[in-house]
């Protein structure tokens, strides 16, 4: 029917689009950019620009800056804050190093990721402890990319844990480990060592053969 189409469409342009980039998947789609976010604001095929009366067209082009301008704001906010994270993610970087650590451990939750490619000192590092940015409470596992344009990662976390039960996760203070173990959480600082360690230990290769 119309109705099915027209929601399989809204489904895969928009909802799954922005799923699958959730989940660590590269998905070229107009949305997930800003000039394609903007320019959904232009009329439809239906409805050209002579069609619309003035309000109307100006209602629109206000909407569109509005967008521009939040959005805009908010980049220079997050390009600022990036500056000010590196000396502090430079500082875990160097105690890692110092330490022989293949994990490293902010007590803050900071952007890491341009600094951990950068930074020759970070080469070994795979996996950063952090608290979590949705849960005060809670403390992340992040893995790292091997770039900062993918999402394959210098390791994920082991693939037993990948998905599984929260209560079977719990019996070692582990809250949750991503289906593609891009990402891990536990209950506290010390579990979430402990897990970005067996994750370090963990060798997947010979586990799957």
């Amino acid at each position: 029917s119309e109705v099915t189409d027209i929601c399989e469409r809204f489904t895969a342009d928009f909802v799954m689009a922005i799923d699958a980039h959730d989940n660590g998947q590269k998905v070229p789609n107009l949305i997930n950019t800003i000039s394609g976010l903007i320019s959904r604001l232009n009329p439809t095929w239906k409805e050209t620009w002579d069609d619309l009366d003035d309000d109307v067209r100006n209602r629109q082009f206000e909407i569109a800056c509005g967008v521009a301008e939040i959005v805009f704001e908010n980049e220079l906010k997050q390009a600022i804050s990036l500056v000010d994270a590196i000396p502090i993610v430079q500082a875990s970087i160097q105690e890692a190093y110092e330490n022989d650590l293949r994990y490293c451990v902010m007590d803050i939750n900071l952007p890491f990721k341009r600094e951990m490619m950068n930074n020759p000192a970070a080469e070994n590092i795979l996996f950063v402890v952090h608290p979590s940015m949705h849960n005060p409470s809670e403390w992340c596992v992040s893995t790292i990319p091997v770039a900062l344009d993918s999402y394959q990662t210098r390791k994920n976390l082991p693939y037993p844990l990948r998905g599984e039960d929260r209560k079977v996760l719990m019996e070692r203070n582990w809250t949750f480990v991503h289906a593609t173990g891009f990402i891990g959480a536990a209950a506290t600082k010390e579990a979430a060592i402990e897990l970005a360690k067996y994750g370090i230990e963990y060798d997947d290769e010979v586990k799957m053969k």
